[in-house]
């Protein structure tokens, strides 16, 4: 079996570690061998720190990335021509940032290119896998709705999709919006840290989203949506204290007003019960985390 899988957004962190994780190493025994992987990504913008290219899986597959604007088909078209992707993951949207700004350019250029993305992968009949996340309960905005939009419009439109919803990623090469390699930059400039007192998440880690989403290609998952998650619970204090402890600093924390979690994506029985499980434990992925960080300071830098 053979997926061809076009990347939109492709140096995004979900993007980079997902083809990093295609074609690792580290996770080879975990792969049915008579399953190969080719990628290619499409991208509008360059960031060449990431080091990305090339990507080889010792014969499993193979990387192509590319520069393009996701934003029009004629362009999608031609990759699908030159590529023949059987597969698109489609990550490609503007930063969150600019929805929390109010800039309403984030919202047409989401809506163009998850479009554009869509029509073309259903004109050359390839699966379409959207990534999806949820917020704060009772907090509606722009950002979320656009991702509900984004997950109707991808159920009236393609006849073969999966999405995958999936809240508080982590792993290497994140960028320092999220709190796990911003709290290890503050630690590491000894700069003030203010939490959520009794705030709690569910954290995944980037290789366990990889590994579900080649589970439901492996396993021809169709028309449906997931939620993934990994069930390891801990609190926002808890996180900062063991990311003190990991990287031998001490320093003060200050708090402010609980948020709720969002408890309903967190439910992943409808995947467990098809034969899916994360595998990396959160304190082994933590350790992970903090020690490339550590010694990649130059990434909290750039990120």
């Amino acid at each position: 079996m053979m997926f061809n899988i076009l990347v939109t957004g492709s140096l995004g962190f979900i993007g980079d570690g997902f083809i990093r994780n295609l074609f690792s190493k580290r996770y080879k025994e975990k792969r049915d061998d008579s399953v190969c992987y080719k990628a290619a990504g499409i991208d509008n913008i360059v960031k060449p720190y990431l080091n990305l290219m090339p990507y080889k899986g010792n014969g499993n597959g193979n990387y192509t990335p590319g520069i393009g604007d996701v934003r029009d088909p004629i362009v999608l078209q031609k990759v699908f021509e030159f590529f023949t992707p059987n597969v698109v993951l489609h990550l490609a949207e503007p930063s969150k940032d600019l929805f929390i700004d109010g800039d309403p350019s984030a919202i047409v250029d989401q809506y163009k290119a998850l479009e554009s993305a869509l029509v073309v992968s259903e004109r050359n009949h390839a699966k379409f896998i959207y990534i999806s996340d949820c917020g704060q309960e009772g907090k509606e905005t722009a950002y979320l709705a656009c991702k509900r939009y984004a997950e109707e419009k991808i159920k009236e439109l393609s006849s073969d999709y999966l999405i995958l919803r999936v809240r508080d990623l982590y792993g290497q090469r994140q960028s320092t919006k999220y709190l796990i390699p911003s709290i290890i930059k503050k630690i590491r400039k000894e700069e003030s840290i203010v939490l959520s007192e009794n705030h709690t998440r569910y954290w995944t880690h980037i290789d366990d989203l990889s590994d579900a989403i080649r589970f439901c290609l492996s396993n021809s998952i169709k028309n449906v949506d997931l939620n993934i998650s990994s069930k390891s619970e801990i609190s926002d204090m808890e996180l900062v204290q063991k990311l003190f402890k990991m990287l031998n600093r001490e320093f003060s924390i200050s708090f402010e007003k609980d948020v709720i979690t969002e408890i309903r994506f967190c439910d992943t029985s409808l995947i467990n019960n098809l034969g899916w499980e994360a595998s990396i434990r959160f304190m082994d992925g933590l350790k992970d985390c903090a020690a490339w960080y550590n010694v990649n300071g130059w990434w909290l830098e750039k990120a």
